[in-house]
């Protein structure tokens, strides 16, 4: 196979990846939203929230937003240098995301 086709094939798959992680980590992240609230289903919301750990909200939306943030990040420029920037950008965007989804649930 020639050099000029393998190239178009690794980045076109790339781009596939990059898309996929985005659509499922935001789709995470929407669903955590729309059903994490503790009075979605009839339930009653406790006096105090959960720890910011124990809060399934936070951990699920942080997940989300790493998913659809790191693999992005790295496929752009894979390398052993650009995996720790996703590494940082993920981490960042988890704790951000997170926080704003526990914030919109819990009011």
């Amino acid at each position: 196979m020639e050099e000029n086709t393998r190239d178009r094939i690794w980045l076109v798959v790339r781009v596939v990846l990059m898309a996929g992680s985005i659509l499922v980590g935001t789709a995470i992240v929407l669903i955590v939203v729309a059903l994490g609230d503790c009075a979605a289903f009839g339930g009653r919301c406790p006096a105090e929230p959960p720890p910011l750990l124990d809060d399934d909200t936070f951990r699920f939306a942080a997940i989300g937003a790493a998913i659809a943030v790191g693999p992005p990040v790295f496929l752009a420029h894979p390398g052993l240098r650009r995996l720790w920037v996703a590494i940082g950008a993920a981490a960042a965007a988890a704790v951000v995301v997170g926080l704003i989804a526990r914030s919109m649930v819990l009011g």
